[in-house]
């Protein structure tokens, strides 16, 4: 499928369909930019200009690509031109479509049926075109090529936002990133974002991929695209524009108010390994570690400095960052004192200023850090040292030698310096930094990136059939935890009773203390109508309690159907969790998991992945709770059933996968963790006809 975009983005001909000699017109540039660079054929067509093909019609032979530069409404008919002429690329420039309201949308809407009736391939409308680095195949009207062209180099980039990836690829570029490709999308009426990753990914010049993104059209292709990029060993890097989640409030359940579009996004990122960057500075930072190529084996840094300062807040940066600190072994450290006696030698290390007038000290307190097993990458502050003409030299000299002996590290400096002497320090294998934060981060980056690299690839179980549902009424309480109970999740028992007498016998028979909730297709969040009472422990109370939920449920929703109250026994002695599933509109089953209990939309301690999950995914998702110390142990607390809890959230994962047509979401809530086992006391699952209303 994304091989079909070779003709697009690899050409030996194209053709400039509104060409024109005025390089402000977009037409204008861009066959300028062609004629100046590319190596293959360039056709110019405009029936008005003098020396131009009249019509693509009149080429000798069709050429691989059209680039379409005409007014909105005629280039339905240039397109069918191209068509006739053999043309199986296009690439349409003209705006005036969807992004101008519904008659635009009514034009693209029949462009692109023309186009999937035709066999081709476009790119657009409402974009900027895309460039080859290797051939000079600039296909493109933005003003950035005429400013500086790019290196080849290893990075493909794809933007949904012409101006946004101009401006990601112009800072980019200034910063020594060397490209391989670069597209803009658009209005994406055919080629997407998922599109040119899927492409990028089966390029043998592209090792690093980047895409900045609006939305997404098609989640599964997405998905597909991420996933062979990640079997091909390239990471991508996302920056994801939107995260606001729209219309979640509105969701039926705890899971659907919590989980908005944006958190899918995370969570399909999370799944194929995808790092997302949320600014253009920290995008770029990142681009420009992972071209080089090399990645640490682990998350522990090595901090060298020639100021306290700055290696305190650095290790306070990569703290926050997620990296380890290990201490230098004791031998080393004695070394590092006979040099610096004033300096700090655990980790950070400090030169003290010393080193300013004696370079050599970094060269040694530099190569200490990494020939440390412990220490997978090092940053190394060396404030404005660049900028000193008579020191720059005899450092770099000695930097690049200890380079040389660890090239299997990645190292970041952090130094102000002319770009001559930054391109310089690039050039022996150097990150370069002027902020200390940046250079930390992007070394999180990579260490992250290659924590990817060594996980399992595979992207989850194949979901298990789900058991037989009709019969099941699944939106009230009791059918959704029968249909959780025949998919193997432990349930807590539940007795219907419809008067205070028969709640007393259901209590009786289940034994004390017990739980009453009210039973009623219409209310799904009981508490908040004074739909449950708690730890009744004797006929007394349970005769009570149904008389006070009852009167106090009618109050509350007076158009309610009430069919009575279910009793349960009531669980004690462990911690309440959420599980959740629900269908993504973009990416399809969901699963979440979260710290449970009346609370859980204040507290908003979630995670969110693509569903299904295995045990071993259902168990990483529970340990990523910022409550997770309270189930293994804190301030004296029972250590709960790890292995029971995921797979109970492994079960919901396979039941949203699996009944993606038939069930719109699913709350379990709580689900309560036991030291021995766990069990499912409330539940609520929404079908798909239902989900609406």
């Amino acid at each position: 499928m994304f091989q079909s975009l070779a003709g697009l983005f690899r050409p030996r001909s194209v053709a400039v369909i509104g060409a024109s000699t005025d390089q402000r017109k977009p037409g204008g540039r861009a066959l300028h930019y062609l004629r100046q660079h590319f190596e293959g054929e360039v056709l110019a067509v405009n029936p008005r200009a003098p020396g131009m093909l009249a019509s693509i019609e009149a080429a000798t032979t069709p050429p691989d690509v059209a680039l379409i530069a005409v007014p909105a409404n005629a280039v339905a008919a240039e397109l069918a031109r191209c068509a006739s002429a053999g043309v199986r690329s296009a690439i349409v420039l003209s705006s005036g479509f969807a992004e101008v309201g519904e008659s635009g949308q009514a034009l693209q809407d029949a462009v692109a049926r023309q186009a999937r009736q035709a066999g081709m391939r476009v790119l657009g409308p409402n974009c900027i075109g895309l460039f080859g680095v290797a051939r000079g195949y600039y296909a493109t009207f933005t003003a950035v090529i005429g400013q500086g062209l790019p290196q080849p180099g290893p990075v493909a980039m794809v933007s949904q936002s012409g101006a946004v990836g101009a401006h990601v690829f112009s800072l980019a570029r200034d910063s020594g990133i060397g490209f391989s490709y670069w597209a803009a999308t658009g209005n994406q009426m055919d080629v997407d974002v998922a599109d040119c990753i899927g492409f990028y990914a089966q390029d043998p010049d592209t090792r690093v991929i980047v895409a900045c993104m609006e939305g997404c059209p098609d989640g599964d292709k997405l998905q597909r695209a991420l996933a062979a990029a990640r079997v091909a060993g390239k990471p991508v890097i996302a920056l994801k524009l939107g995260r606001t989640a729209v219309g979640a409030s509105a969701a039926a359940t705890h899971t659907g108010s919590l989980v908005g579009s944006d958190a899918a996004f995370d969570a399909v990122f999370e799944r194929h390994g995808v790092q997302r960057v949320h600014s253009f500075e920290e995008m770029v930072d990142l681009t420009a570690a992972c071209a080089q190529g090399v990645y640490p084996r682990g998350n522990r840094l090595g901090i060298a400095s020639i100021s306290g300062g700055a290696g305190i807040m650095m290790a306070d940066d990569a703290t926050d960052a997620g990296l380890e600190l290990p201490a230098l072994p004791d031998a080393a450290q004695a070394r590092l004192r006979a040099l610096a006696p004033l300096g700090a030698t655990r980790n950070p290390v400090d030169t003290t200023a010393t080193a300013m007038v004696e370079p050599y000290l970094l060269q040694a307190f530099l190569g200490e850090l990494l020939a440390d097993v412990n220490i997978d990458s090092a940053v190394l502050f060396l404030s404005n040292v660049g900028r000193a003409t008579e020191l720059i030299e005899p450092l770099r000299r000695g930097l690049a030698q200890v380079r040389r002996v660890y090239p299997h590290k990645p190292v970041a400096l952090v130094v102000g310096a002319p770009e001559a002497v930054r391109a310089a320090l690039r050039d022996d294998g150097f990150l370069i930094y002027e902020d200390p934060l940046r250079a930390v981060r992007a070394l999180a980056g990579l260490a992250r990136i290659a924590q990817v690299r060594r996980r399992d690839t595979s992207a989850g179980e194949v979901a298990r059939d789900f058991p037989a549902l009709a019969g099941l009424r699944l939106n009230d309480e009791r059918g959704a935890l029968l249909a959780l109970q025949a998919c193997g999740l432990p349930v807590a028992q539940t007795l219907l009773a419809t008067s205070a007498q028969s709640a007393i016998e259901a209590a009786r028979r289940l034994g004390y203390p017990v739980v009453l909730k009210i039973a009623s297709p219409d209310i799904a969040h009981k508490c908040d109508v004074g739909g449950v009472a708690l730890g009744l422990a004797n006929d007394e109370a349970v005769e009570s309690a149904f008389e006070r939920v009852m009167a106090a449920v009618r109050r509350a929703c007076p158009d309610a159907r009430l069919e009575g109250v279910l009793v349960a026994p009531m669980v004690t002695g462990g911690v309440e969790l959420i599980f959740g599933g629900r269908q993504d509109a973009v990416f399809g089953p969901m699963v979440m998991a979260g710290m449970g209990g009346v609370f859980v939309e204040t507290y908003h301690d979630i995670v969110l992945r693509v569903a299904p999950v295995d045990e071993r995914e259902a168990r990483e998702m529970i340990m990523r709770l910022k409550g997770a110390p309270l189930l293994t142990g804190a301030r004296g607390r029972p250590v709960i059933d790890l292995a029971a809890a995921a797979s109970a959230l492994s079960r919901v994962s396979h039941l949203i996968a699996a009944a993606r047509n038939v069930i719109a979401e699913i709350d379990v809530n709580p689900f309560i963790a036991l030291p021995q086992g766990g069990v499912a006391v409330d539940a609520l699952i929404v079908p798909i006809d239902s989900a609406g209303a």
